[in-house]
């Protein structure tokens, strides 16, 4: 939320108290993965006068997303995820395709931290303990 606050700040430096006003009722009272645009407006309008402008807002951001069967709902959104999935899936693949290249598919995980990924932006270390079950 900070993210999108900083970088519509200097656009819409008056529509900024819309991000506040989401992280404060929206984000903090509602555990769902998504919110109905009749609760949102609801939620919003105990931070002061609410416009259509305001949710627009969280949309443009990324923050919200609009359903496409339901028009009147909202997908809670993490932007650009999608950056971040792909240089984990790439260095996941990456790795693999490394062990898979050893004789014995096999590596000290000592020599295997100091290699540097070339597909992913991720460190090495990162895809590790994504990979590695918790002991």
């Amino acid at each position: 939320v900070e993210a999108a606050k900083i970088s519509v700040q200097a656009k819409h430096s008056d529509d900024v108290v819309i991000f506040d006003w989401f992280r404060s009722y929206v984000l903090a009272s509602n555990l769902g993965v998504g919110i109905s645009h009749s609760e949102l407006c609801e939620m919003l309008s105990s931070g002061g006068a609410l416009k259509d402008k305001h949710i627009s807002l969280l949309i443009n951001t990324g923050l919200l997303i609009r359903q496409i069967v339901d028009s009147d709902s909202y997908w809670f959104s993490i932007p650009n995820v999608g950056f971040l999935l792909k240089s984990l899936n790439q260095g996941r693949k990456e790795l693999l395709k490394f062990l898979t290249r050893r004789r014995y598919k096999e590596i000290l995980l000592s020599a295997l931290e100091k290699r540097s990924m070339r597909l992913s932006t991720l460190d090495m270390r990162f895809h590790l303990r994504d990979l590695l079950p918790d002991t």
